[in-house]
C-alpha cells in the first residue's frame, strides 16, 4: 500500500454541513474547534493526499502506526460510522480500492471504541517487512487463505 504523493492542498469542495464543521461528542455540547477531516475536504488545512475521489479522500494521517497508514474519510460530515450507513457504506468502498494482500481495515466508532476525531474515517495500513502493523504485532508468515 505504498502510494508516494506529495503533499499538496485539496481543492476546494461544496461542504453538504451547514455549519462551520464542529462535533457533537458523546456526553457533549458542540466542539469550538472545526472538525479537522472538514477543514482538509474544504482545503483549509494541509494533507498528504494519496487519492482524490468525487465523494471521499484518502490522506496521510497526522500520527501514522505504519509506514504505509492510510485513512479514508468522507467528503461529507458524519460523525461515526453507525451515524449514516450510506455514507459508511461508500467510504468502505472507496477504501477497499486501496487494499492489497496482508492489509488492515479499522474504524473506531465512538470514544469508547477509541475514537479520537469525530468524523468517519477509515484506517488503512499494512503488515508488511516488519511494519509495525498493530501494538500486538503482525500475524506470523503462512499460506494465502484459499
Amino acid at each position: 500500500m505504498r502510494h508516494p504523493t506529495p503533499a499538496r492542498r485539496v481543492p476546494e469542495h461544496p461542504e453538504k454541513r451547514p455549519d462551520t464543521g464542529a462535533d457533537t461528542p458523546p456526553g457533549g455540547g458542540p466542539v469550538s474547534a472545526p472538525c479537522p477531516f472538514c477543514e482538509v475536504v474544504a482545503g483549509r488545512a494541509p494533507a498528504t493526499v494519496v487519492r482524490d475521489w468525487p465523494d471521499a479522500l484518502a490522506i496521510r494521517p497526522r500520527r501514522p502506526v505504519a509506514d504505509d497508514h492510510v485513512l479514508v474519510i468522507p467528503r461529507v460530515h458524519v460523525v461515526d460510522a453507525a451515524r449514516d450507513p450510506g455514507v459508511t457504506a461508500a467510504a468502505m468502498r472507496r477504501a477497499a480500492e486501496l487494499l492489497v494482500p496482508g492489509a488492515h481495515v479499522g474504524v473506531n466508532t465512538g470514544a469508547a471504541a477509541g475514537q479520537t476525531v469525530f468524523h468517519l474515517h477509515i484506517h488503512l495500513w499494512g503488515c508488511l517487512g516488519g511494519t509495525r502493523c498493530m501494538p500486538w504485532g503482525c500475524p506470523p508468515p503462512g499460506p494465502a487463505p484459499s
